[in-house]
C-alpha cells in the first residue's frame, strides 16, 4: 500500500464547459492509465454559498452567504461536504 499513488484534481470553475474540467479530466486520465488511483473534485457538483465579508453590524461582519456556511442563516441552501479519502 506504500507505493499506492492517489491523485486529486480540484476544479473551481462554475461554467458548464469549463477548459479547467477538462484539462483536468485529461490529466487525471493519464493518471490512472499510469496506475494511479484519481478523483476529481468538481466545484460546480456542490451548492455552496458565496460570503462576501458584507457587514451587517456583525462582529465580526457577516452576511446570509456566511451564516449558511456555519449552518445558520436564512438562505435555505444545503452544503454538502467533500467525499473522504
Amino acid at each position: 500500500m506504500a507505493d499506492e499513488v492517489r491523485v486529486v484534481g480540484i476544479c473551481g470553475s462554475l461554467r458548464k464547459k469549463s477548459y479547467t474540467r477538462l484539462a483536468l479530466k485529461l490529466a487525471l486520465r493519464g493518471a490512472e492509465e499510469a496506475g494511479a488511483e484519481s478523483h476529481l473534485i468538481d466545484r460546480h457538483d456542490y451548492q455552496l454559498v458565496f460570503c462576501d465579508g458584507g457587514d451587517r453590524g456583525d462582529d465580526p461582519p457577516m452576511n446570509d452567504g456566511c451564516d449558511a456556511l456555519e449552518g445558520g442563516g436564512s438562505s435555505g441552501s444545503e452544503v454538502r461536504q467533500p467525499p473522504q479519502f
